[in-house]
């Protein structure tokens, strides 16, 4: 009984300990609390006092607007202007009318009256560097050379017309081949002597000519006084033009064209020509550098070639210029010394067919000539077979050796 009375006087203690405890803690949260609180009140004793509230500053009245000023009065629009009549266009240009008249054979340039019945005049003419300059033959329509003894140059010009000019020359002798070429165009052939092979050709064909040495019309020509001076008198003989005229009245001369005869050249400006950019071209008689040579260069703006020899222009002194033409043909053919002749001199096979260039308007193309007839014309025909057709203008021929050749660029 003792033992558990004791047990009961303990656990009252503990209460009692607990309680104490409780109302300890209870004490230091108040105390805290009020500290706080303490400290709080004095903070807001040190804040300065709020500014006192400004009374309203009553608002002024407002300005009146100011009074609205009326739109100005809307001026009318200005009547509106009718537009311009529109012009009519134009009419479209017509194309000019192709021209119709007549031509002349050898150039196909537009001539004042029709000479196609009337005989050209075939010069000959001395080309070694020591004839030169020559006199008159710009005026030529066409130009052929072609080599003589010891492959030197001559000149065959072929006249249409001689029209105001006084002289052409120098004239030279004359060879078979020439009168064969002068046969085929039908010409009056003019020369200054011959070989003896061109003679009895002269006496056999019966071709009208004039000869500054032996006849017939001799007084037609005389020795220039410069020309004797300075290139000496073997080639100071020249044509005195002016007397053609009452010699051909005075004289039994045919300068009407035979029967039927016609001139086989066609020209046409438009045809595009085809090959290689020909700018300047040099022909040579032979393959050999040292042979004769002749330089043609073009001039885009005029489509022509100045004709060069002997490192200069060939120059005419009537008229202090350069030879110039449209078309270029060189051609090749078998020419060779005569066997037995003392001077040199050359037989040329001008019949049958062979390879040349045609060379006009920057372009040079190959072709082949033919020739029927000793004194007959060259027909041509392009790398096509098609027949060649010129360009309207002049023409140089040059025909050199089998291993004659061309060069250009």
């Amino acid at each position: 009984m003792a033992k558990g009375k004791h047990q009961s006087q303990s656990g009252t203690d503990s209460r009692k300990l607990i309680i104490i405890l409780i109302a300890a803690v209870a004490a230091i949260a108040i105390v805290v609390t009020a500290a706080v609180l303490l400290a709080g009140g004095m903070n807001r004793e040190k804040e300065p006092p709020a500014p006192p509230v400004e009374p309203d500053i009553p608002d002024t009245p407002d300005e009146p607007d100011p009074p609205v000023e009326p739109d100005p009065p809307t001026q009318p629009d200005p009547p509106t202007q009718p537009d311009p009549p529109v012009e009519p266009d134009p009419p479209d240009e017509p194309d000019p009318p192709k021209y119709e008249g007549p031509v002349s054979p050898l150039t196909g340039e537009p001539v004042e009256e029709d000479i196609s019945g009337v005989r050209p005049w075939a010069v000959m003419i001395d080309n070694i560097k020591e004839a030169t300059p020559h006199v008159g033959i710009t005026q030529a329509s066409m130009i052929i050379e072609m080599p003589v003894e010891a492959y030197s140059s001559r000149l065959m010009a072929v006249f249409e017309d001689f029209g105001d000019m006084e002289q052409v020359g120098g004239v030279r002798s004359s060879r078979p081949y020439f009168i064969d070429l002068a046969l085929g165009l039908d010409a009056v052939y003019i020369h200054a002597g011959g070989s003896d092979d061109a003679y009895a050709k002269l006496k056999s064909t019966g071709i009208p000519r004039l000869d500054g040495v032996n006849g017939p019309g001799a007084g037609n020509f005389y020795r220039d006084t410069w020309r004797k001076e300075n290139l000496g008198s073997v080639h100071s003989v020249v044509l005195d033009v002016p007397k053609l005229a009452d010699y051909v009245k005075s004289s039994k001369l045919k300068t009407a064209h035979k029967d039927g005869y016609e001139m086989n050249f066609t020209f046409d400006d438009e045809r595009d020509l085809t090959g290689e950019a020909a700018s300047s071209v040099t022909a040579r008689f032979s393959s050999s550098k040292s042979s004769k040579s002749t330089t043609f260069t073009y001039n885009g703006d005029t489509k022509l070639y100045t004709v060069s020899q002997y490192g200069s222009e060939m120059k005419d002194t009537a008229v202090n210029s350069p030879v110039q033409v449209r078309n270029v043909i060189f051609l090749t053919a078998r020419i060779s010394v005569i066997s037995g002749d003392d001077k040199g001199r050359l037989q040329a096979t001008l019949t049958g067919s062979g390879q040349g260039w045609y060379v006009a308007d920057g372009v040079a193309q190959k072709i082949t000539w033919q020739r029927e007839k000793s004194n007959g014309l060259f027909s041509f025909t392009d790398s096509n077979g098609n027949p060649l057709t010129l360009r309207t203008g002049k023409t140089y021929m040059m025909i050199g050796t089998s291993s004659g050749e061309i060069e250009y660029e």
